[in-house]
């Protein structure tokens, strides 16, 4: 489950049995294997709602918007 990625090595699926398909699940590492671990708990790891386009920006007058890093700027 997301909760229990604690570190990295958390990311690394158990892979499939010998015989089998893998399933998404199962064969997905790293950021892919959040995001699906995400999605079973209902949580949106990337946040992928559309930005607030309710005020329109002018040239030379950034928007920001709160992402990952310190910030971004939408024009």
């Amino acid at each position: 489950m997301y909760t229990d990625v604690k570190t990295e090595d958390d990311l690394l699926g158990p892979g499939a049995k010998p015989g089998t398909v893998p399933t998404d699940l199962e064969q997905a590492t790293g950021l892919e294997r959040l995001e699906i671990l995400g999605k079973m708990e209902s949580v949106d790891i990337f946040d992928m709602r559309p930005l607030d386009a309710s005020r329109l920006g002018k040239l030379g007058i950034n928007r920001t918007g709160k992402c990952g890093a310190d910030s971004r700027q939408a024009r």
